[in-house]
C-alpha cells in the first residue's frame, strides 16, 4: 500500500509541476496534502 501511495503522490506532484496553471491544481494540492496527512498518521500509529 505504501508503494502505491508513493506512486500516486509522485503522479500528483508531476501533474502539478507540468502545468501549474491548470484548473485542478488546487484540488490536486489538497488531495496530496490529505494523503500526506494520512500517511503521517499511519506511520505514527505503527
Amino acid at each position: 500500500m505504501t508503494v502505491a501511495m508513493d506512486d500516486w503522490m509522485a503522479a500528483v506532484r508531476h501533474a502539478i509541476d507540468d502545468d501549474p496553471d491548470q484548473p485542478d491544481r488546487a484540488l490536486l494540492s489538497r488531495l496530496l496534502d490529505d494523503a500526506l496527512s494520512l500517511e503521517d498518521g499511519a506511520t505514527a500509529a505503527a
